[in-house]
């Protein structure tokens, strides 16, 4: 009889083509101590109304649709939410800007965080956010077998990052790392360079090292065009009489230096003293 109240319920809340949405839910089979109490899809127009007027970030980031199921288990109320984005770098950005105060990390993925009140993944082009009611120890021990199920049940390919951020500095502070396609993402980081990209198309991997003598911000920048590189470029001082120039220092006083990446994409690095980048990514000799 409870087997079949619990079918009735899920039934009763699931929308019609919910895996046509791309994100295949849990059911009452994957976890049978668990109660279902509410389940749900959202695109991108009824994304403002759950919200509430903050859905304009995950649309930059090319948000495609969410599942959300609230749980009942082991007495505690869980809530998960599932984002599908267009990409696994969007996946990656939206879990980059949100995770604060993790009490660990990588612990079912190379991108995840647990927090006190929240589990946080990035696996291919989905976002996933479990979030308990209670903050207890006991509901943080329910945020991973949920999120095996996920992941065995919407298998993906782990988004690769670029090479570069697999080196010495920048793969010790990688729980810096961020990814930014647009001006929401820029001002929900850390990174102050608003101001460089107005107007500008772009995909940034970007990361901030400490340093003890200034912190260094470090990026690679993919752009379109030429157009948008050279934009960026201008606003960032590092063009003289039409002609790119790979260093120079502002007038507030801030180091800025690039150099080419590839056919499309840049280095480029800001601190308040000069810092080579060859220095920052060259990988270490083998003894």
């Amino acid at each position: 009889m409870k087997f079949l109240k619990c079918l009735l319920i899920v039934f009763f809340f699931l929308p019609p083509g919910m895996k046509s949405q791309g994100i295949v839910p849990l059911s009452i089979t994957d976890i049978p101590q668990a109660m279902i109490d509410r389940a749900g899809t959202y695109d991108g127009e009824s994304l403002w109304g759950y919200m509430d007027g903050g859905a304009d970030i995950y649309l930059e980031y090319g948000f495609q649709s969410l599942l959300v199921q609230e749980l009942t288990w082991n007495h505690e109320k869980l809530r998960l939410e599932v984002y599908l984005m267009q990409t696994p770098e969007g996946a990656f950005g939206i879990y980059s800007t949100s995770v604060i105060k993790c009490m660990q990390y990588d612990t079912l993925s190379p991108y995840d965080c647990v927090s006190r009140f929240q589990y946080q993944l990035a696996y291919g082009n989905l976002y996933i956010a479990i979030t308990s009611e209670s903050g207890s120890a006991a509901a943080r021990q329910l945020f991973f077998p949920i999120a095996r199920i996920l992941i065995q049940k919407n298998p993906q390919t782990t988004l690769k990052l670029p090479e570069v951020f697999t080196r010495n500095q920048l793969l010790d502070n990688r729980k810096n790392l961020v990814y930014l396609q647009g001006s929401l993402g820029l001002q929900n980081s850390l990174f102050p360079w608003q101001d460089l990209f107005l107007d500008v198309h772009f995909g940034m991997y970007a990361i901030m090292i400490p340093n003890p003598e200034s912190d260094i911000y470090f990026a690679q920048i993919t752009f379109p065009s030429p157009a948008d590189r050279l934009r960026f470029l201008t606003a960032a001082g590092l063009v003289k009489q039409l002609i790119p120039v790979p260093n120079v220092t502002t007038s507030e006083g801030l180091y800025h230096a690039f150099m080419q990446a590839d056919s499309t994409a840049i280095y480029f690095l800001e601190s308040q003293e000069p810092y080579p980048i060859d220095a920052l990514i060259r990988k270490k000799e083998k003894l």
